[in-house]
């Protein structure tokens, strides 16, 4: 009797070890992400002609995206997390077919970009997703 007792107990305490680590796991990828807002600047100007990119230290997220004419770039739904920030001349994109009456993008002035930003694995650069929206700002003259 006293054995059976001890089995059913044993038992129990499997099974709901069982269901409490089942149930412990998500069932899919459920990370808290934000929105990561960087402003690059030179000197007291906007830095135009920048891609950026945001390169999770956690090797599992990341996300680009080109300077705007005020120096600004959004990165949508980055894991929260830290982030290396590398910093690269922007390719223009091809120029558009004759007759389709598209406009030309402004031409857009390159600013020197220091080549240890442009490293991905040493760039000094560093920004941290805390939430629904966070911010980051570097000058280029600093570097």
């Amino acid at each position: 009797m006293k054995l059976a007792s001890h089995c059913l107990w044993l038992i129990a305490g499997v099974a709901t070890l069982l269901i409490a680590v089942g149930c412990s796991r998500p069932a899919g990828r459920n990370v808290e992400t934000g929105n990561l807002v960087i402003t690059i600047t030179n000197g007291d100007q906007p830095a135009t002609g920048v891609t950026v990119r945001a390169i999770a230290d956690s090797g599992e997220s990341g996300g680009l995206g080109d300077l705007d004419s005020t120096g600004n770039v959004t990165i949508k739904n980055l894991d929260v997390g830290e982030y290396r920030i590398a910093l690269f001349p922007s390719v223009e994109g091809d120029p558009s077919p004759e007759g389709t009456g598209a406009s030309q993008p402004a031409p857009t002035k390159q600013v020197t970009i220091p080549k240890k930003l442009q490293d991905e694995a040493q760039t000094p650069l560093r920004a941290t997703v805390t939430g629904r929206e966070s911010t980051a700002t570097f000058n280029l003259k600093d570097y």
